[in-house]
């Protein structure tokens, strides 16, 4: 399709933003090498691969642990082992991870990515603030959030694409057979990840307004889960809202139940707030899925979708990050995105 000169403007403003990230992540990598830095990568996070290779393709020497506490452990005695020999290494995980952080000596510097910020609760945390943790971000936001719970060292992180990932890819006609589709998506059903709302937080508070003798304080808990309910049935009606949004409806009697949360396991304002806006994000997936069963769209992800799956809508399995990722976004005609409000 011929482009319009604004169009071509737009391409042309974004072609120079990359070349100007590519420029900013060359010369930071000449600087890690300069500098003898290797980086300690954990195996946290669906992006950790794409990480790891612009880093080994740029000739940063990297080290990769799995992501438990025990390779936790191993990593900072592996950090403190290249330190003695006169290396610098510093840990990278994909969004805060704080085994690793509880795990290194002082003198180790910690590099934490943030792509899903809000999903970062214990982020917030003042006991993690140490001086050796250094936070990316690409949230401005959130840049604020983190300097306020105490983070001596915040960095705007923009956000970018590995280009190796991002090409055409001339696929075989068995790879079409085996990955096409009309109309496809892949995501998580987010019935395992969004279920702390509907499996605990509702038990637990039916409980407790049945057995707490205190008037008040059971007034206290009603106007918790009344205010819950009701930014989930506006969300209903308001699909695309974002986590302010949703944070914003919480907020209009937050004052008569904040004092409670603590005892309803909680702990936290943002904790509420992400923890409904994950159940909406739950409800907006599978809603719009259904919505279109009659067109006909292929899932995948993990098996939970089975109990989702309606009229022409086909649930196609797992989707390895990685190799497979690629050959289904390159054989799909349409590929959806279905945005999550507490983290897109």
């Amino acid at each position: 399709v011929p482009m319009s000169p604004t169009s071509a403007g737009s391409v042309r403003r974004l072609e120079r933003r990359v070349r100007t990230i590519d420029t900013m992540f060359d010369a930071w990598c000449e600087w890690l090498k300069s500098n003898h830095k290797v980086a300690l990568l954990c195996r946290h996070g669906t992006f950790f691969q794409d990480v790891e290779s612009l880093l080994t393709s740029r000739g940063v020497e990297t080290f990769a642990f799995h992501e438990t506490e025990e390779d936790a452990a191993r990593l900072a005695r592996q950090a403190a082992w290249l330190k003695e020999e006169g290396m610098d290494p510093f840990a990278l995980t994909i969004n805060f991870y704080p085994p690793v952080q509880s795990a290194l000596a002082p003198e180790i510097s910690y590099a934490a990515w943030i792509v899903d910020c809000t999903l970062n609760v214990r982020v917030h945390d003042p006991k993690f603030a140490g001086q050796n943790v250094h936070l990316f971000a690409f949230d401005e936001r959130d840049m604020g959030r983190f300097t306020t719970s105490g983070y001596p060292h915040v960095h705007l992180m923009p956000q970018s694409a590995n280009d190796e990932r991002m090409r055409k890819i001339d696929l075989t006609e068995d790879q079409r057979n085996r990955y096409g589709s009309d109309v496809a998506f892949v995501g998580d059903a987010l019935i395992l990840d969004c279920n702390e709302y509907r499996n605990l937080f509702v038990p637990r508070i039916e409980n407790l307004i049945a057995a707490e003798p205190d008037p008040l304080t059971r007034r206290a808990f009603r106007i918790t889960i009344l205010s819950c309910e009701e930014t989930l049935a506006w969300f209903d009606e308001h699909p695309f809202a974002l986590v302010d949004e949703i944070t914003g409806r919480l907020k209009l009697k937050e004052s008569e139940y904040r004092s409670e949360l603590v005892k309803l396991g909680v702990g936290d304002f943002e904790h509420l707030a992400i923890m409904v806006a994950k159940e909406a994000a739950r409800r907006q997936r599978h809603a719009f899925i259904r919505s279109m069963s009659d067109i006909g769209v292929d899932v995948w992800g993990g098996e939970d979708w089975l109990h989702v799956m309606s009229g022409r809508n086909r649930y196609r399995g797992k989707a390895e990050h990685w190799e497979t990722l690629p050959l289904i976004y390159n054989a799909a005609k349409i590929n959806l995105n279905i945005t999550r409000p507490y983290s897109d």
